[in-house]
């Protein structure tokens, strides 16, 4: 009886043993896991801190060439109504000059 219980108790000696073998190597795995995780981790808040960064560059660059486009929208507004301006004075200038034309001319014709 003692040997059979002895015997008993080694094998569930042997038995824990090997269990604890294997939940040893079980923790090994899952630390290596939760170590590579971490480190995913730390790689994915680098590139957001990245991504972050050139999309406030980016968006820096969209509000500075949105001013740029906004003043040269208003320069061209400007030159344009300088030329219709220029145009009308222009076209004023020719009519008064062909008017002056056909009174000289008319003036001539009536020296002659």
């Amino acid at each position: 009886q003692m040997k059979q219980d002895g015997e008993k108790r080694v094998e569930q000696n042997e038995n824990l043993m090997r269990q604890m073998e294997q939940l040893n190597t079980e923790n090994g795995e899952l630390q290596q896991q939760i170590l590579n995780s971490e480190q995913k981790m730390k790689e994915m808040s680098t590139n957001l801190s990245r991504t972050e960064e050139e999309r406030n560059k980016l968006h820096d660059s969209l509000r500075e060439t949105s001013d740029v486009c906004l003043e040269l929208e208003s320069k061209l507004s400007s030159y344009k109504r300088e030329k219709e301006e220029m145009l009308e004075e222009h076209e004023t200038k020719i009519d008064d000059l062909e008017e002056l034309l056909d009174r000289t001319e008319a003036e001539s014709a009536s020296v002659r």
